[in-house]
């Protein structure tokens, strides 16, 4: 059975996670900000095609702004192409030491996983976003199977690509989500 942390450990554990999430989004400010405008360019958010100023101007001299989002059309052609590949997660033997016949055992486990999770919804909102926006991203989580203390990986989507903070050397990173403060 697993050993509590004393109040001290987990403080130090949250000094830590707070220094780290602080400096990586000094880090990644300019990257972020990037990723939301190319977002809301792409899926029109809150009149994401026309620049504020531009906006402005034109209702305040009651001329239209209309917007003909084409563009999305043009991200999914490329990321219905790049899913049309069946993008996986593979295993190779790489050396000597390596034995093939347990790769070709992982990646038939992979394969499984990869099937029970949807993969092929994950990967494709992934590389939907990555083709708006330049980011996308997807987890490999585990959960206890029901009864038991196994457990079994899975992949899990994240729809909204701005909320995962990734350090640069990619050695760390958070997944910000709403959550009730119990």
């Amino acid at each position: 059975m697993a050993q509590s942390l004393s109040k001290t450990e987990q403080e130090d554990i949250l000094r830590i996670a707070k220094k780290r999430m602080s400096a990586i989004v000094v880090a990644d400010s300019h990257n972020r900000a990037s990723t939301l405008k190319d977002l809301q360019f792409v899926y029109n958010i809150g009149d994401g095609q026309w620049p504020a100023e531009i906006r402005e101007e034109r209702t305040r001299e009651n001329r239209p702004f209309l917007t003909s989002n084409k563009l999305r059309k043009f991200v999914n052609v490329v990321a219905n192409e790049i899913v049309s590949r069946r993008p996986a997660i593979g295993v190779k033997a790489v050396d000597d030491q390596s034995d093939p016949l347990m790769a070709r055992v992982h990646e038939d486990i992979i394969r499984n996983q990869e099937y029970q999770s949807g993969a092929d919804a994950i990967y494709a909102q992934a590389i939907t976003h990555a083709v708006a926006a330049s980011v996308g991203y997807w987890r490999v989580l585990t959960r206890f199977l029901p009864g038991t203390f196994d457990q079994e990986a899975y992949l899990e989507g994240v729809e909204n690509p701005l909320s995962v903070y990734l350090d640069p050397e990619r050695q760390y990173g958070f997944i910000r989500t709403s959550m009730p403060k119990e």
